[in-house]
């Protein structure tokens, strides 16, 4: 795992500037007197007397206590698991305190997240956000310590099993350090980020003075089963060498998608710019943006190139082909055990 010391160093190209760590909010870990007595209260919502938390989530918690993300009911910190921004959705994951979880608890009386809680499955984290109603939460299972998200039944309108997020709390951990040490990395290299970015799993090509990197990130709270929906947001981020000549710069023209179901369905797209832009690669610029898609099977491929005009003209072509490397858009495992709300008769 990356070492927290180095992630959350002072970074000072980080926007403010400030350390990583302040705009993380991080709140300081728990004493084990705290745990206990969220034992004890956690008891009395789920009703199960013998109740015991697991060491592996006394240790998440004694490691840090969540975030203190909202000031005066405003979002004042960046999302432990990074944001994720594509058109009119924002997913913006924070990790409750121990007093937060149960405020939440307290909270969904009446709604389905009842049923989950009643379970025993622990709320960690949350988007503040909705869709449809719905917020982007991840649950802790004391039985197998997995963290996931629950997945809905359209039909049913319950929840049908999780999305497995990480396979332990320390895996969850390493989850966050991921996307917090890839941004400082992204930060450094010069790109523009104001917040964590939750786009993971980068798939890099470079091209003579050009780089193409693609990110992917799956909208879980909007993806569902009975029918199967699976919605992913993808960020692309084109780049030119700061060392490039000045006479390589190009506008971007034209942009050309192939989408892959993996099931025999192939959507070929093409047109011009890129979400209504026409961006300028000029040495050691860069332009990155976000756009989703989704499929009906829990894996699909996207692979494509965009085409793009020489600012000046040369003696060599006017145009140019920038490759986007094929990239998968994959749902995680789902188990059928987690989170599962639909009464069978």
């Amino acid at each position: 795992m990356h070492s927290w010391d180095r992630v959350l160093s002072t970074n000072e190209n980080w926007p403010t500037p400030r350390s990583i760590k302040a705009a993380l909010s991080l709140n300081p870990g728990a004493t084990e007197e705290e745990l206990d007595e969220f034992e004890n209260n956690l008891k009395e919502h789920i009703h199960k007397p013998a109740f015991e938390l697991p060491q592996s989530f006394r240790l998440l918690y004694r490691f840090f206590n969540g975030q203190s993300w909202a000031i005066d009911g405003r979002i004042a910190a960046s999302p432990l698991f990074g944001e994720v921004e594509v058109y009119e959705t924002q997913i913006l994951p924070f990790m409750f305190s121990l007093e937060a979880i149960l405020i939440w608890i307290e909270s969904q009386i009446g709604r389905s997240e009842e049923d989950l809680v009643g379970q025993g499955f622990i709320p960690i984290a949350a988007s503040p956000l909705k869709y449809n109603g719905r917020a982007l939460i991840f649950y802790f299972d004391p039985s197998s310590e997995k963290i996931f998200t629950p997945r809905r039944n359209v039909r049913a309108d319950e929840y049908a099993g999780g999305y497995i997020i990480a396979e332990s709390p320390l895996d969850l951990l390493k989850y966050a350090a991921d996307v917090v040490a890839d941004t400082a990395a992204r930060i450094d290299r010069n790109e523009v980020l104001s917040e964590i970015s939750g786009y993971r799993d980068p798939v890099s090509l470079d091209q003579d003075d050009f780089n193409v990197t693609v990110r992917t990130a799956m909208i879980f709270h909007e993806s569902s089963t009975n029918p199967d929906q699976y919605y992913h947001a993808y960020e692309i981020t084109q780049s030119m060498r700061s060392d490039a000549p000045q006479s390589s710069s190009m506008r971007l023209q034209r942009r050309y998608w192939k989408i892959d179901d993996l099931a025999g369905n192939v959507d070929e797209v093409d047109g011009p710019g890129v979400i209504g832009q026409h961006p300028v690669l000029t040495p050691g610029k860069n332009h990155t943006y976000a756009s989703r898609t989704s499929f009906a099977t829990p894996e699909g491929l996207m692979s494509g190139f965009f085409t793009y005009c020489k600012l000046t003209e040369d003696d060599g072509p006017s145009y140019k082909m920038l490759k986007v490397p094929p990239f998968k858009l994959k749902s995680p495992v789902v188990d059928p055990e987690l989170g599962n709300t639909i009464i069978t008769i």
